[in-house]
């Protein structure tokens, strides 16, 4: 069976799967982590992996913000109707749990 690799939000700290140890889905029911995040076995153009509710910087729409959302990148007031693998030169810059701060819809 394939082992799938995530993160986890606990409200304070992104935590990768490798770090946490055991990981059940009654954690996430019964409200232990926030919210968790699968890795799409993608990566940006520096080499970093890409996970849902990440934020990317693309470069092909000027620079312009989107957040990862299972394998759509949603941009500013619009689906970009761009798979990530069609976003060839995007890099991650955030996440929306720890980065707030990074406007996407603008």
């Amino acid at each position: 069976m394939r082992k799938h690799k995530f993160r986890v939000w606990d409200g304070k700290n992104i935590l990768s799967s490798d770090k946490i140890g055991n990981f059940s889905i009654d954690d996430l029911s019964n409200g232990f982590w926030k919210e968790s995040m699968l890795f799409l076995n993608y990566y940006d153009k520096n080499g970093l992996e890409v996970y849902q509710d990440d934020i990317l910087k693309i470069s092909r729409l000027n620079n312009t913000n989107g957040k990862v959302f299972d394998n759509i990148v949603i941009a500013p007031n619009k689906v970009t109707g761009d798979f990530i693998t069609q976003v060839m030169d995007f890099e991650v810059i955030g996440n929306i749990h720890e980065n707030s701060e990074i406007n996407i819809l603008e």
